[in-house]
């Protein structure tokens, strides 16, 4: 009876704890896993307290991903690649990155946030030569998971608009 009543009480702690850090930001289902079993919670507390929030609706890994690939775009613009890599490291299941990528990251918006990010780039290396200024803008866009085909779409139509293509 003793063990129960302890049972019931880790139960509600773990599920309260799991409700107030929700309340703060979403969180993907490993996520809450790794932050309960840091309490250490047993693995069937764990459970059930997921299997509750998904019940309700406060967990759902395909929002999750959703949400954090809108959010990157608008403050932090990443190619495909590396939101998958992200995504995988959250927990997120590959063929929920797949559907989630397909429907919020068409080529044309992803083409649109890499050519705002070397626009934004460009800025800072326009006095530079060109040939090291393009270097660079390649670095960056390669370094945040553009693929080649839209990193040189992107840096032929900046250095186009700046008319800095002096010395190809």
């Amino acid at each position: 009876m003793e063990s129960q009543l302890s049972d019931k009480e880790q139960y509600l702690n773990a599920k309260n704890y799991a409700y107030r850090i929700l309340g703060q930001r979403m969180y993907s289902c490993k996520e809450i896993r790794d932050k309960l079993n840091a309490r250490s919670y047993t693995d069937e507390i764990i459970q059930e307290v997921i299997e509750n929030l998904k019940g309700y609706g406060y967990l759902n890994d395909k929002t999750y991903a959703q949400e954090w690939i809108q959010s990157r775009m608008r403050s932090n613009p990443k190619g495909k690649n590396v939101l998958r890599q992200e995504l995988i490291r959250k927990g997120i299941e590959p063929s929920i990155i797949d559907e989630v990528l397909s429907q919020e990251l068409d080529g044309a918006s992803e083409e649109d946030a890499a050519l705002e990010l070397a626009r934004r780039k460009f800025r800072l290396y326009k006095n530079d030569k060109s040939a090291d200024t393009i270097r660079k803008l390649q670095g960056i866009l390669f370094r945040r998971g553009f693929n080649s085909e839209i990193v040189r779409k992107v840096i032929k139509q900046v250095m186009d608009e700046n008319k800095f293509l002096e010395d190809n």
